[in-house]
C-alpha cells in the first residue's frame, strides 16, 4: 500500500511540474525581467524602542527571469538587510505569497503542489528582511511589505501577458493603461 501511495503522490508531484513548465512556456517569453518596489517604515515617532525609532524604506529589487526550458527564477538580490519592525519575513512567507498570488494568475487551473516548485528558484539573500539572520526579528506584520514585494512579479507577468497578447490577465495599473491605449490605437 505505502509504495502504492508514493508512485502515485510522485505521479502527481510530476504532473504539477509540467503543468507549471507549459503555463510558463504558454504564457510567458524568455528572458529577464527587472523591477522594483519600495514601502517606508515611518518609526520615528512610534512608541517603539529607541534603536527603532527611525524612518527608513525597504527596498525590494526583483529579477524574474523566464528560461526557455520553462524554467521560473526569483531573484531578490540587493534587497534591505532586516529591520527593527514587525515587516521582516521568512522564506517560507515570501515564497508561499508567491504561489497563492501564482495559483490566482499564472497557474489558475492546475494542481499547486511541489511540482512547480520543483520548476522554479527563489534567490532570498540570507540576512535581508526576506530570510532574516537574526532569531530577534519580528514577523507579525510581514504582509506590510511582502504584497509590495510581489508588485514587481505582477508587473513582469503583466507585461508578458501583454506581450503574448493575453489583454484580460493584465493586472497591474500601469500596464492596465498600457492596454487601454493600445485598445484606443487600434480603433
Amino acid at each position: 500500500m505505502i509504495p502504492t501511495y508514493k508512485h502515485f503522490i510522485r505521479e502527481v508531484i510530476e504532473d504539477g511540474r509540467r503543468g507549471f513548465v507549459n503555463q510558463v512556456k504558454t504564457l510567458l517569453i524568455p528572458g529577464k525581467y527587472r523591477q522594483v518596489s519600495f514601502v517606508d517604515v515611518p518609526y520615528e515617532n512610534l512608541d517603539v524602542p529607541p534603536y527603532a525609532r527611525i524612518n527608513t524604506i525597504m527596498h525590494a529589487p526583483t529579477e524574474l527571469t523566464v528560461h526557455k526550458d520553462g524554467k521560473f527564477q526569483i531573484n531578490f538580490e540587493g534587497v534591505n538587510r532586516w529591520g527593527w519592525h514587525s515587516y521582516n519575513a521568512t522564506p517560507v512567507s515570501i515564497t508561499s505569497g508567491i504561489w497563492v498570488m501564482m495559483s490566482q494568475t499564472l497557474i489558475p487551473n492546475d494542481r499547486v503542489n511541489d511540482g512547480a516548485l520543483y520548476a522554479s528558484s527563489f534567490d532570498l539573500p540570507y540576512g535581508s528582511w526576506l530570510n532574516p539572520d537574526d532569531i530577534r526579528t519580528a514577523h507579525s506584520y510581514a504582509w506590510h511589505f511582502l504584497v509590495s514585494a510581489w508588485s514587481p512579479l505582477w508587473r513582469a507577468l503583466s507585461r508578458n501577458y501583454f506581450a503574448r497578447g493575453y489583454l484580460e490577465e493584465v493586472s497591474e495599473r500601469r500596464e492596465c493603461q498600457y492596454v487601454q491605449l493600445a485598445s484606443r490605437r487600434r480603433l
